[in-house]
């Protein structure tokens, strides 16, 4: 119910007049004091460019990273606010995006916003308990062509009351304690072409909480981290639901190398 109301208010917010996005720019050698207007005075940071958006406006913004490196900060995107964070498509590690702390979110969309991200790297420059790209709170994030670096005791993407979906494919490069997760009254669509170059360690793999539904019965994996190679639970699931990919045999086809698991109402699918 919760997810139907959500998309019917945005629906009902787009119709009154979201007009062409407006373009803002992020580099190495901006400047915070910038309005990130044009490739030739960039912001400095990704957060400070999501400041220069003015809240429920009906306009959509897209954040060009224009220059290579490391963009530490926490980006909020919140209230209305439609924005497009984008790095460099040609290589999805040259734009890398860190926390600046531990237990934090690096993207975090939420309050009826909605984000998109793609080709970056999301990583955790060694801190601990990071989330990636968390979604809350009757929020919209989608994202693609994104590598998953090193979460440790955190979480490569999540919602919570919300949606998240990946929308093509991805690469995972890290380990975290879990890869996709979904809560209270949330659906996270994991169906998408994902990359894992190499095996890597998860408590769990995909995860759904209370009311919540977390779809990956159509996603793919290649690469030497996949299936048994990756350790750790396939799934599992808390008094929601979770469709998972399965061979003609009825083998789950989720990365780990332990089976899923459902307790109290949790049904796998």
């Amino acid at each position: 119910m919760m997810i139907r109301i959500l998309y019917a208010v945005i629906a009902l917010w787009f119709s009154a007049g979201l007009v062409s996005a407006v373009d803002l720019y992020v580099g190495q050698s901006g400047a915070v004091t910038s309005n990130c207007q044009t490739e030739a005075t960039p912001c400095k940071t990704v957060s400070y460019a999501v400041s220069q958006v003015p809240l429920s406006s009906g306009v959509g913004y897209i954040i060009h990273i224009i220059e290579p490196g490391n963009y530490a900060g926490e980006i909020n995107i919140v209230q209305y606010r439609v924005i497009n964070i984008v790095g460099d498509c040609s290589n999805w590690d040259a734009v890398v995006l860190q926390p600046t702390q531990n237990s934090s979110a690096i993207v975090i969309v939420q309050d009826f916003a909605i984000g998109v991200v793609s080709c970056v790297r999301l990583d955790s420059a060694g801190h601990t308990g990071n989330g990636a790209l968390f979604s809350r709170q009757m929020a919209i994030l989608d994202f693609f062509a994104v590598d998953f670096g090193d979460m440790p005791g955190g979480f490569h993407y999540s919602a919570d009351h919300a949606a998240l979906s990946c929308t093509g494919p991805y690469r995972i490069s890290g380990s975290a304690e879990v890869h996709a997760t979904g809560g209270n009254s949330s659906v996270v669509h994991a169906n998408c072409a994902v990359d894992i170059p190499a095996p890597l360690a998860f408590t769990v793999f995909g995860q759904a909480g209370f009311q919540s539904l977390t779809l990956f019965s159509g996603a793919t994996y290649s690469g030497a981290g996949a299936g048994s190679a990756t350790s750790g639970m396939q799934c599992i699931v808390q008094d929601g639901s979770i469709t998972v990919p399965r061979d003609g045999s009825g083998n789950v086809l989720l990365p780990g190398n332990a089976p899923c698991a459902a307790h109290g109402f949790g049904s796998i699918w």
